[in-house]
This record gives C-alpha cells, structure tokens and sequence, in this order.
C-alpha cells in the first residue's frame, strides 16, 4: 500500500505563479518602448521646420512713397480734366522714367 503523504502542498493552488513574471516584465517592456518612442519623436521634433504662422512675426514690405503731385495728376487725368497726353508728359516729369509705350 502507498504511503500517505501530509496535505501540505498541492500544485493547482500555485497557479498564479505562472502570471508573475508576465506582471514583472511587462511593465518594463512597456517602458522600454515608450523611451525608444519618446526618443524618436524628440529627435523628429528638433529637425523639424515649423509650420507656416509659428515663427517670427513676418514685417509686410514696405509700401513704396506716395507722391502727392503723381497722385493728384491721376486723379485730374481720372476726372478727365486733362488728356492723356498732358498726364504722361506730367508722370514723364515727375517720375524720370519715359512712358510706357502701347502695344
């Protein structure tokens, strides 16, 4: 007859033993590929342009000078108090530049 052994150990009580080490390792895998993630994405963000809007503030060009004799001469010749060859002979004058030619 089979000797009878003491009750003090029985294997199916045991079975959270085999989750312990899924419960250690998983945590430090998740770490380990969140820094490869946060490393990646630092380093993309340092070599990136910024988008459109984000940099400094861009000055409009400047407008070019307003000449007050220029502009009232346009608004006679508009008006039709001059012809237009008296407006390009006074925009000749003024600007130095010849008057453009028709085509």
């Amino acid at each position: 007859m089979l000797a009878q052994y003491p009750r003090t150990f029985v294997v199916h009580d045991f079975w959270w033993r085999g989750f312990f080490p899924l419960f250690t390792f998983l945590p430090i895998i998740a770490i380990v590929v969140g820094l490869i993630i946060w490393s990646r994405d630092s380093h993309r963000h340092h070599h990136r342009t910024p988008p459109p809007g984000w940099g400094p503030p861009q000055t409009p060009p400047a407008a070019p000078p307003v000449d007050p004799a220029l502009s009232e001469a346009r608004l006679r010749y508009a008006r039709g108090e001059i012809s237009r060859e008296d407006y390009l002979r006074i925009a000749t004058d003024l600007t130095g530049q010849p008057p453009p030619t028709a085509s």
